[in-house]
């Protein structure tokens, strides 16, 4: 049996050679597919690795009054970070207006990993009247290290603010 198998093959070598060399031609464009996807999605990984990704908030100060916040949250530097949209609205007890603020108004050059920008933006007390149900926008642009354009739009319901809770700490929950 085993010798009737091995003459049949010897017999029809280049048979056996044509189907392997196809099989191993197939295998090989299969790799090679394979490996041109995973090659996209490391640069796409890596292009989100190195893009800088910020963060805008508002978080609350004190009882009505609320802060805008710019982080980096992204491992790399963000550069000349700019607002393109913010609203005009009255700033906290003072005559000027959000527009006017140094961290609206102007430029930052440069915001490394990590960094944080604060400042009081509102107080509610003094917009519920004006403002209960209007959404705010703002928009800011920033680089990469390679000048690279980010936009960034934020949206904010001012009446969504209205009548939250001030967080508490209980002795119990410690």
């Amino acid at each position: 049996m085993l010798k009737e198998m091995l003459d049949f093959m010897n017999e029809n070598a280049g048979g056996f050679q044509a189907i392997f060399a196809i099989a191993i031609f197939l295998a090989t464009i299969i790799y090679v597919v394979i490996n041109s996807f995973m090659h996209r999605e490391m640069v796409k990984t890596r292009e989100r690795e190195e893009s800088p990704i910020i963060s805008i908030r508002i978080d609350r100060e004190f009882e009505a009054t609320y802060s805008l916040i710019i982080e980096n949250i992204s491992n790399v530097s963000a550069y000349n970070l700019h607002f393109t949209k913010a609203p005009n609205l009255k700033h906290v007890g003072t005559t000027i207006t959000t527009r006017e603020l140094g961290i609206i108004k102007y430029p930052i050059k440069y915001l490394a990993p990590r960094q944080v920008y604060s400042t009081i933006f509102l107080d509610l007390k003094t917009l519920m009247k004006e403002f209960q149900y209007k959404e705010v926008e703002f928009e800011i642009k920033y680089e990469d290290k390679n000048g690279k354009e980010f936009t960034l739009p934020f949206y904010l319901n001012i009446s969504a603010l209205h009548y939250t809770l001030i967080p508490i700490k209980l002795d119990s929950y410690k």
